[in-house]
């Protein structure tokens, strides 16, 4: 399969360590990211309450677009995790 796709992933931080996790995202790990082959963009998004809306069970989202094949993105991600040049929070 090849085209736009995107994997979201959900997060929430540790109580009191928000900041940490969104430079951490910012400065690391979005970076790393865009290495990846395939890998259009990544960019962190952050919940915030709407009046009259119900809150959501996460205050991150990070979207990678991924153009190209998302199972050898995704096995890429994997890869790189495992063999530590990626780290994760």
């Amino acid at each position: 399969m090849r085209g736009i796709a995107a994997f979201v992933v959900s997060s929430n931080a540790v109580e009191g360590r928000a900041d940490e996790l969104r430079t951490w995202y910012h400065d690391v790990h979005l970076a790393d990211a865009r290495l990846i082959p395939g890998v259009a963009a990544a960019t962190l998004y952050e919940w915030r309450p709407v009046e009259g809306r119900p809150p959501s069970s996460h205050a991150f989202k990070a979207v990678y677009e991924v153009d190209g094949d998302p199972v050898a993105v995704g096995a890429e991600f994997d890869r790189r995790i495992a063999d530590g040049i990626m780290a994760m929070s």
